[in-house]
């Protein structure tokens, strides 16, 4: 059997010369008793015996803290002094799965926000080469149709119209009629002009340039007859156009032959006929997004307006903000990233 002998009660200064009248024994002060007992439960508990019989239920002096099989039992006494390791806070405890838990909701809500801004972007891309009369495919083989419709037909075409149309506007049926007079050969693929003249007046951009349901702007209708132009070069189409800003006033007129061609256009006029293109098909879809006023949560986009691609064109080739629109210019700013008119940017970035 287990023997357990219990220290020896000191005796108080107080307790001396006191006895019990029960047992003889000395009597003990409060404080004195309550210290033979605290010494007496710490011995028993340090018994390795008594640690082993008494492990669900472990026998501890108040206020002291013991482990017992990994876990803690406190006594109902004072609390002891908490060690280093108790007294850190949650987030010092917790640091790493705090630290990888934000690393990861980072990197996962950095992915799903670029997801969905990528899906903004494709959305309104494809909802504008939806509005697309003619595909790129469509366009190129209507120009191989058409073999003898070159520059300089399209120039004499555009020099005519100040006589021709003095107001600037006609009919499609009008515009059509006056134009037989200067082809060698008529028009090849003809459904494919019609159904882009169907797609403009449809389209509430375009038909806000009509001052009625009839007439339509005569640059808009030789940007439509521009489909069919053939040129051998990038720089023969954009002659032709600046060409026909000057003849139709959007230059300072005057001359004629190759002295238009060295007459400044305004820019307001560079920015009309980009939006002709764009209404015709001639722009790609992708350059006419633009990022949109509201950034967070997610991206937004909307429809560049033509001015906007002229200015960006003329920041991106370096210009002045007040150069003189030339022939030259004008092939820069419908060449650029910005307007990339009829695919030219992919041709010239592999050339």
């Amino acid at each position: 059997p287990l023997q357990v002998t219990p220290p020896r009660a000191p005796r108080s200064p107080e307790s001396r010369g006191t006895t019990s009248v029960w047992t003889g024994a000395p009597h003990l002060s409060r404080e004195a008793e309550s210290s033979y007992h605290s010494e007496f439960r710490v011995g028993l508990a340090s018994h390795p015996r008594v640690v082993m019989r008494t492990a669900l239920r472990p026998l501890t002096a108040p206020g002291v803290r013991t482990r017992v099989r990994g876990r803690r039992t406190f006594s109902s006494g004072p609390a002891a002094a908490e060690t280093p390791a108790e007294s850190e806070n949650f987030f010092q405890r917790n640091r790493w799965t705090i630290f990888l838990t934000g690393a990861f909701g980072s990197i996962g809500g950095y992915v799903y926000r670029q997801s969905t801004n990528t899906a903004n972007h494709t959305t309104l891309t494809a909802e504008i080469e939806g509005r697309a009369a003619l595909v790129p495919s469509e366009i190129r083989d209507l120009r191989l149709a058409n073999g003898l419709f070159g520059r300089e037909t399209f120039e004499s075409i555009s020099r005519s119209l100040v006589v021709a149309f003095p107001g600037g506007r006609a009919t499609y049926d009008e515009f059509g009629a006056h134009i037989q007079g200067y082809l060698d050969a008529p028009l090849v693929g003809r459904h494919l002009i019609d159904r882009a003249f169907l797609a403009c007046v449809s389209n509430p951009a375009a038909a806000a340039k009509t001052a009625d349901s009839d007439a339509l702007d005569v640059r808009l209708l030789m940007t439509l007859l521009s489909l069919a132009m053939r040129t051998d070069t990038v720089e023969d189409r954009t002659t032709a156009m600046h060409c026909l800003l000057v003849s139709t006033g959007g230059g300072g007129g005057g001359g004629g032959g190759e002295a238009r061609h060295e007459v400044a256009v305004e820019r307001s006029a560079v920015a009309e006929l980009v939006g002709f293109l764009r209404d015709t098909s001639q722009v790609p879809p992708e350059k006419l997004v633009r990022e949109g006023d509201e950034k967070y949560p997610f991206q937004t986009y909307r429809e560049a307006t033509p001015a906007e691609l002229v200015e960006k064109a003329v920041t991106e080739a370096k210009l002045p903000a007040d150069v003189e629109v030339t022939p030259e210019v004008l092939k820069e700013i419908l060449v650029s990233r910005a307007v990339c008119a009829w695919g030219s940017c992919a041709s010239r970035r592999r050339s």
